[in-house]
């Protein structure tokens, strides 16, 4: 497991992701595999990663800074804003469709499963995660659906570090206002508060520190400067669009209401005689060197919006002698038309500003591709580029066709599923479009288009200090990491990280229901019982078993005629550290056997009228014999004194398997199923989990198995202890536990209860492995339990320990230590005692006596 860290603002923009890029700097400066982490982003700046697959910037950005390539697992769920109510949801990269704010509120809590699969897989190749949170935790009308702050780190069990904005004023109300809403749970993870952002002689605000801690009974592990870097921005909030002054070489980016991707042009910025402006005005327009029109979220709308403020008329003025160049949807707009058929936007048809003759048409599926490729022969202001190469992506909802012979902006190599070279873009005049987003990124591009435009101007503009882009970044995330281990408390910081405690799920789960049993066909049996003539609750337990039995088979005529034992058999690992008195070949031997029914269930199911259905689940041995299921996930499972039992996409089938089996037997018509195992070490593996699961001390529910002498229990108990005590389990993380020190015996067990509430077939509960499934069961599906019919309590000591956690009570209590299913199959012979009184007695109507009746006090 990944040790971790989440940083988390008392708003948006108040520093949370440069602070976690500068964290993931210097982790990986200091040594280790680090990997940013935001559960779900809202941005409009996205990227394709090399598989093709879409995520947001920021994470883009950490990820360089961390120096590793960017995972769309680092940021599983981005929402791109199309309106002021709704967004466009992408969830692992793929685009799930839009929805509003209101709908996805009451979605998001579905998409769990995807952040913990994305979380985990990050996990695999990190030694330290550092997450970013979003807005702000103390946003108490968003709480309770929380996935991206608070409820992530509860989710992982996160210490969080807390940043306040001081150059945006109130800091100190800020942080301590945002403490204070926060439940006292959730302010337990605050374990330390980061100033951001300050502005001259950090005495003069010392005092104030000292209050703040004292007030706030949580350290100040940092007052960090306000830095001058250049390092692109997350979303809107950009202090990129307060940018206003023109420079000797001036370039105007259009920012309509939904632009996106406007890190596209973050590369000029690293030149001090280069203005990069935001306009969104004629008035802001002026007359700039270059104009830009960017990526839009919004194409249709936008290019509205551009009408409507005159920026469309002046724009078309301006391109009889001034460079203008379209990325994505900015180059849509350029265009004759645009239209939208499949309504992805806002339906219809719509003019374009005509100045490159193409149309285009919107799609329903995205395009997604990392490209390479070099420039075309490019007549007009941008000839220079000619030839030189290139990279980049693209990423738009669209196709568009050229309505006459053109130049193109470029020849392309795209990657994927869909590798192939094409011409993109198109060029007419001072005019220039391209689907590619960061086109200017790469080698000398940049550089060469400043030099053009200063040569058109008359002005000289020394480019010599510009380097390629990649490599300016690179000291930028340097700087970044100096000025943060200058100002926060590495050492306090560094001992806040701890292991990610997250829930592990299995994906064969995700979708099953659990209906609970009709209380109503309950009560009518029990009625049925108190008309047999004999006295009231005579049966005992019998009663309510049957009750039960009848109502999960959805009838009072109770039918348990065909009835079976699914027997899982399974090696262990774990017998590597001498836990048994028997070998791993044993395990073979009885299930061959068990499957002529020359086993003791085998001797007992037929007197008692049962099939036994044998399992090999993960025996250690190749195995192929008449009678048995050959099912087998693995050869055993792996030692958990050395390493985990089980990858959970083993745990994952070994449970389906069971579900399976259940599905199989209820289609064959048995309706009534007992639990059976069969595994050297199984006794081990069982009070491990069992341990784990209910907290308790390991002499405790560690019992002697097949017979061990008291050091081979004494070693039982150590090899259990040491392996608990490595692994820190959190109790609640039920899959983990299971995969990582239970048997595949036990999975398989696990998914036959699942299985029995599933399929509505009542599952008979054998001895103390099939409790320890039982229990494992009830955890990962809550209401399991009330298709479980105990049988017997095993003199091994979890068993009884496990059934007060269940709430249940066996019937036999014998000490019975057979295994196999047995105790199952005796409690199969005295259910069918008790039915037969039940079908068969004499009520007593045909007694003419009256029924006894019932009291409550």
């Amino acid at each position: 497991m990944a040790k971790i860290i989440m940083v988390q603002g008392t708003m948006s923009n108040a520093g949370k992701s440069l602070i976690v890029a500068g964290l993931c700097r210097i982790f990986k400066q200091d040594g280790y595999r680090v990997a940013p982490f935001k559960s779900q982003n809202m941005a409009l700046n996205s990227f394709i990663t090399e598989e093709g697959l879409e995520m947001g910037r920021a994470q883009v950005m950490q990820a360089e800074a961390a120096g590793i390539r960017p995972l769309v697992c680092m940021n599983p769920i981005l929402l791109k804003p199309t309106n002021q109510i709704g967004s466009q949801v992408i969830v692992n990269g793929e685009v799930l469709g839009n929805m509003s704010a209101k709908d996805y509120f009451q979605y998001k809590k579905t998409l769990i499963p995807e952040i913990t699969k994305a979380f985990w897989k990050l996990e695999e190749q990190a030694d330290i995660i550092v997450i970013e949170g979003a807005g702000s935790p103390a946003e108490i009308n968003l709480r309770e659906n929380d996935i991206v702050n608070m409820g992530l780190a509860e989710l992982v069990d996160a210490p969080v570090i807390l940043v306040g904005d001081i150059d945006r004023g109130g800091v100190f109300a800020q942080l301590l206002g945002t403490v204070d809403l926060l439940r006292p749970d959730e302010k337990e993870r605050v374990k330390g508060l980061v100033i951001n952002k300050f502005r001259g002689d950090k005495s003069i605000l010392d005092p104030g520190v000292k209050m703040l801690e004292e007030r706030g009974n949580i350290p100040v592990v940092g007052v960090v400067p306000y830095m001058q870097l250049s390092i692109e921005d997350e979303d809107s909030l950009s202090t990129r669009f307060d940018q206003k002054q023109q420079k000797l070489i001036d370039i105007a980016v259009i920012h309509y209401p939904r632009i996106s991707n406007f890190t596209d042009f973050a590369v000029f910025e690293q030149m001090d005689a280069v203005s990069v402006r935001y306009v969104s005005s004629v008035s802001e327009l002026k007359n700039p060197d270059m104009i830009i029109l960017p990526g839009s979220k919004n194409t249709m709308a936008d290019l509205k919006w551009m009408r409507q403020k005159g920026l469309e008329a002046a724009i078309l003025k301006k391109s009889q002698d001034t460079l203008i160049f379209g990325v994505c949807g900015g180059y849509q707009m350029l265009g004759d038309a645009i239209a939208d058929p499949y309504q992805v936007e806002e339906g219809g048809n719509i003019r374009g500003m005509e100045l490159l003759p193409m149309l285009t048409e919107l799609l329903p599926e995205k395009t997604r591709t990392q490209v390479k490729g070099t420039f075309g022969q490019l007549p007009g202001i941008l000839n220079d580029l000619s030839g030189m190469e290139l990279t980049g992506y693209e990423i738009h909802m669209g196709h568009t066709v050229f309505t006459e012979q053109s130049p193109h902006v470029c020849m392309i190599r795209t990657s994927g599923s869909e590798a192939g070279q094409k011409e993109d873009g198109v060029v007419r005049e001072n005019v220039y479009g391209t689907y590619v987003h960061g086109i200017f990124d790469h080698g000398k591009t940049a550089e060469k288009i400043i030099e053009v435009l200063a040569k058109r101007k008359g002005v000289s503009v020394d480019t010599s200090g510009m380097m390629d882009y990649q490599a300016f970044k690179e000291t930028q995330y340097d700087k970044l990491a100096d000025g943060l281990r200058a100002s926060l408390d590495m050492k306090k910081i560094y001992e806040m990280l701890k292991e990610s405690r997250i829930a592990e799920e299995l994906p064969c789960l995700q979708k099953i229901k659990i209906d609970p049993v009709n209380r109503e066909l309950v009560q009518k049996i029990q009625e049925n019982w108190d008309h047999v003539a004999k006295p009231l609750d005579g049966l005992g337990k019998f009663e309510g078993f049957l009750a039960r039995i009848g109502a999960i088979g959805g009838s009072s005529a109770i039918d348990i005629k065909k009835k079976a034992v699914i027997a899982m058999c399974a090696d262990n690992g774990i017998v590597e550290e001498g836990v048994s008195q028997s070998g791993q070949e044993v395990t073979s031997i009885v299930t061959e056997f068990m499957g002529q029914n020359q086993t003791s269930v085998g001797k007992m199911a037929q007197f008692a009228g049962a099939d036994v259905i044998p399992v090999d689940i993960g025996i250690a041995q190749d195995t192929k014999w008449d009678g048995v299921r050959m099912l087998k996930v693995r050869k055993g499972t792996r030692n958990f004194a050395k390493e985990p039992a089980m990858t959970l996409e083993e745990c994952n089938q070994a449970v389906e398997t069971g579900i399976c089996l259940v599905c199989e037997c209820r289609e064959k018509g048995y309706r009534l199923i007992g639990t059976g195992e069969m595994g050297i070490g199984n006794t081990t593996t069982s009070s491990a989990v069992a341990a784990a699961l209910l907290g308790c001390e390991v002499e405790e529910i560690t019992g002697r198995g097949a017979g061990l002498n008291d050091a081979g229990l004494q070693r039982k108990c150590d090899v259990i202890r040491n392996a608990l005590k490595h692994y820190d389990f959190n109790p609640k993380d039920t899959v983990r536990i299971l995969r990582t020190v239970g048997g595949l015996d036990i999975a398989g067990l696990v998914g036959v209860y699942i299985g029995g509430a599933r399929y509505h077939i009542p599952i008979v509960m054998d001895g103390v492995i099939s409790a320890v499934a039982a229990l494992v069961a009830e955890r990962l599906c809550p209401g399991v339990k009330e298709y479980m019919i105990p049988s017997h309590c095993s003199k091994e000591p979890a068993a009884a320990k496990i059934m007060k956690e269940l709430g249940v009570e066996p019937v036999i209590d014998a000490r019975l230590a057979l295994g196999e299913g047995t105790g199952a199959v005796m409690m199969f012979s005295l259910l069918d005692l008790a039915l037969t009184l039940y079908q068969d007695s004499t009520t007593f109507d045909d007694i003419e006596v009256e029924q006894y009746e019932r009291f409550t006090s």
